[in-house]
């Protein structure tokens, strides 16, 4: 059973059969240059991440076929919370 929740304005997730994708915040695709933007891509794992930076806060995230991370990622992204100096670390710790 496909299911797409809501579970705020800007947190939009959609979890089916072998899809398990956040998104949140600016895009990827429409972030301007005051955005950093870092992206981690596994074609043949199904999994990739994007995060939209603005400064030391995430603004934007894109999860696919991550889960665990993608709740960690929410949590940033909804509280606001200062990233650390090395944002990478948040995808590869």
């Amino acid at each position: 059973e496909d299911e797409l929740a809501p579970a705020s304005p800007e947190i939009v997730k959609l979890k089916a059969a072998g899809i398990d994708l956040v998104t949140m915040g600016v895009r990827a695709s429409e972030a301007g240059p005051e955005h950093r933007v870092i992206t981690l891509s596994d074609p043949r794992s199904g999994r990739h991440v994007d995060l939209v930076l603005s400064e030391d806060t995430l603004v934007g995230v894109a999860c696919l076929g991550m889960p665990s991370l993608s709740a960690s990622l929410t949590v940033h992204f909804e509280r606001m919370t200062p990233l650390p100096a090395d944002p990478m670390t948040l995808l590869i710790p």
